[in-house]
């Protein structure tokens, strides 16, 4: 191996040691009170129900239940409505149809289902565990007709050195690509072949793998990307980044993107790193996904939550918010008509975007705006930060400027939440909607704006019947850049 790469490859152990890699007395109620308390309950009901059936963006729509442990790994089969999903336990069911109706569930590995993919076909199935095995089931009965094993380096940290991480079918179906914490890239003519080792990497174990459109082989190891060539195993592309890749999709054309363990996610085109989104303060990764027509992602590691994000800006449009434990993978059907989210605890959870009319002109919850502040800016583009630098007291808002969400139902923070947003010349409105009072009414958010040239802050406030308006005054030309 050498002894700079052996020294490396013992300072991942180290870090792998470490965890640092990816891995409300009833007996004195008055009747004055009860009655104050109905009137109360009876308007909250009237306002949460009015704004649900206004509000746009995905709705929870069902809960599927079969996991007893936590959700893993989620896969779509690309012609066909089905879903297949992992848990820890090694358990995986197959879900078909608009209702994901259960068709079947196994043991298929002693441990985390680390992977999971359909074949091209849909004739088989091939899930990737911990154990160390990959398994080829075959879709009519269900049955096992082939099992790989990735070969082990040893134990060491809490790995045993031949976790598998990632597997993948080739375009034909017939080879089978995968690889894991032994730092080696196999294939596979599943069928009738043995395991070919492609690649083995000297800088730690491989964590993540994906087919580009572009018919390369992404995969990583440590910090560092590889886009291999799959009919002649040669690596035509190498890029690193300063923390460890996590997980990485697919987007259009050749475009990739990945999640790194410091909590971001970046765009990768045409060999260069285009974008870059902080996703998240906490360090890990879930699972996320990219809708087929690159229009937005989903992030996890946010606690019980699930981010959704435009991706032609990186605005934030959402916030997904029933779950009850961390959310650990989610994917996006391919039609992009739902979205699919499981947790620690098993739950898996389906939502879909309600059709609705074109929300009004200037608020679109309706409700009257008090115009609080005004601002002039240079540029027709601008920065947008949210934050709430009081005290933290779960303050839940939505944002929209001229009549269209920048976000929704976002929990406000102590860091800032960052949005891209294009000011049409002359007058706009910003308006901040409050959907509770957390514990220190009224709802409170700090704001900057940035132009380009100069930072403007300022604090917008709302209750449960008005909204805060910030009026914002951009150029009638856009400027000229010389």
């Amino acid at each position: 191996m050498g002894k700079a790469n052996e020294a490396i490859w013992q300072e991942n152990i180290t870090l792998l040691r470490q965890n640092r890699l990816p891995s409300c007395s009833y007996r004195d109620i008055s009747i004055n009170n009860i009655m104050l308390f109905r009137s109360a309950f009876l308007g909250w009901l009237l306002f949460f129900t009015i704004h649900l059936c206004a509000q746009s963006g995905f709705q929870w729509q069902l809960s599927l239940h079969g996991h007893q442990s936590a959700l893993t790994t989620l896969s779509f089969s690309d012609t066909s409505n089905l879903l297949a999903s992992g848990d820890a336990s090694g358990r995986v069911f197959l879900w078909e149809g608009q209702g994901f109706t259960k068709v079947a569930g196994w043991k298929a590995h002693e441990g985390k289902v680390s992977g999971i993919a359909f074949s091209p076909n849909q004739e088989w199935l091939a899930t990737a565990g911990y154990d160390g095995k990959v398994r080829i089931w075959r879709l009519s009965d269900f049955s096992l007709i082939r099992e790989l094993i990735n070969p082990g380096i040893g134990a060491y940290g809490n790995w045993q050195g031949n976790e598998v991480t990632f597997v993948l079918f080739s375009s034909d179906g017939r080879a089978v690509f995968y690889g894991g914490y032994n730092a080696k890239l196999l294939s596979v003519r599943w069928q009738d072949g043995d395991p070919e080792v492609l690649y083995t990497d000297t800088k730690g174990g491989l964590t993540c793998g994906a087919w580009g459109r572009n018919g390369l082989l992404y995969f990583a190891a440590y910090n560092q990307l590889y886009g291999m060539d799959p009919s002649t195993g040669e690596i035509v592309h190498q890029w690193q980044d300063r923390s460890p890749f996590c997980e990485i999709v697919a987007g259009q054309g050749g475009d990739i993107w990945t999640w790194t363990y410091n909590g971001n996610v970046q765009q990768w085109k045409a060999g260069v790193r285009n974008q870059n989104l902080q996703a998240t303060t906490s360090e890990g990764a879930s699972e996320f996904a990219v809708s087929a027509d690159s229009e937005f992602l989903l992030t996890g590691n946010r606690g019980n939550e699930v981010l959704l994000w435009e991706l032609s800006n990186l605005n934030l449009k959402q916030t997904l918010t029933r779950h009850r434990s961390p959310v650990q993978t989610m994917a996006i059907c391919p039609d992009r008509s739902c979205l699919i989210t499981g947790d620690q605890q098993g739950e898996l959870y389906v939502w879909r975007e309600p059709a609705q009319a074109p929300p009004p002109a200037e608020n679109p919850t309706g409700q009257p705006v008090t115009i609080q502040e005004t601002l002039e800016v240079e540029a027709q583009e601008v920065t947008i930060e949210i934050w709430d630098d009081r005290q933290f007291d779960g303050d839940t808002i939505s944002v929209s400027l001229n009549g269209e969400w920048i976000t929704q139902r976002t929990e406000l923070k102590k860091f800032k939440r960052t949005f891209r947003a294009k000011l049409q010349p002359g007058e706009n409105l910003l308006v901040l909607t409050a959907h509770n009072l957390g514990r220190i009414p009224p709802n409170t958010a700090a704001l900057r704006v940035y132009d380009g040239e100069n930072y403007q802050t300022l604090q917008l406030h709302a209750d449960l019947d008005t909204a805060g308006g910030l009026r914002l005054f951009a150029p009638t030309a856009p400027a000229i850049t010389r």
